[in-house]
């Protein structure tokens, strides 16, 4: 009788141990679905973004707006007889003067600049015409017709139409830098200018394409007589 007894109570003792698992349950599933809730709302207000190695060049306005630091004078009226390289005509003057627009003091940008011989000038090739015809593959003069890829030409024709010019500077008075052997044409806009550095802009170890020809180097002279 009394083992019998002792297992009634053993049975009513599991019941209640049973009723309490069973509650713990249900309060540990209703806590998971509250923590799932907040969960899926953080991530609703914070999605998680997917990695992606273009997202700085997305944040990057496509448009560059650029103001001239001045414009060139030059010999060149016309794009006709404008040499295609500088430096081929050594006797091609022209001047260049630092706006008053961008520097309160323009002639204070230039201090320092009259100990380089030369100078390189970045530059707008705004006479192109129209640029929405640019092609990919260009045909220089020098190669006798080959076909190739306009980044591994000089051609002026290109997506964005921006030139590097090394000329000679001769003097610098004021605001205005006197130059010399250059191929720009007269007006050409100049977004900046930098001196050139032989320790520098000289690499070692220079690869020479041997499709083009060497240049030949004439001696022009401007006569002042008239005709």
């Amino acid at each position: 009788m009394a083992e019998f007894e002792k297992l009634v109570t053993d049975v009513q003792i599991a019941r209640r141990e049973l009723k309490n698992i069973r509650q713990e349950c249900v309060k540990q599933k209703a806590n998971l679905k509250s923590e799932i809730a907040k969960i899926k709302e953080f991530l609703s207000k914070s999605p998680i973004k997917e990695k992606d190695t273009f997202s700085s060049i997305k944040k990057v306005d496509p448009n560059f707006y650029m103001t001239p630091v001045g414009f060139i004078s030059s010999c060149f009226k016309t794009k006709n007889g404008i040499p295609r390289q500088p430096s081929l005509c050594l006797a091609a003057k022209g001047t260049l003067t630092i706006e008053k627009r961008i520097f309160s003091n323009p002639e204070h940008s230039l201090i320092g600049l009259k100990e380089f011989s030369h100078i390189w000038i970045l530059f707008v090739f705004h006479e192109n015409g129209s640029h929405t015809a640019v092609k990919a593959k260009v045909h220089p003069p020098r190669l006798n017709g080959t076909s190739v890829g306009v980044f591994s030409t000089r051609s002026p024709h290109r997506p964005c139409p921006i030139g590097l010019s090394l000329t000679k500077l001769d003097k610098i008075e004021g605001s205005t830098l006197f130059l010399s052997g250059i191929d720009l044409l007269d007006g050409t806009p100049v977004l900046d200018i930098k001196p050139y550095i032989p320790l520098y802009d000289i690499p070692l170890n220079l690869k020479e394409t041997l499709r083009e020809e060497t240049d030949c180097f004439f001696s022009l002279h401007f006569s002042t007589r008239k005709q």
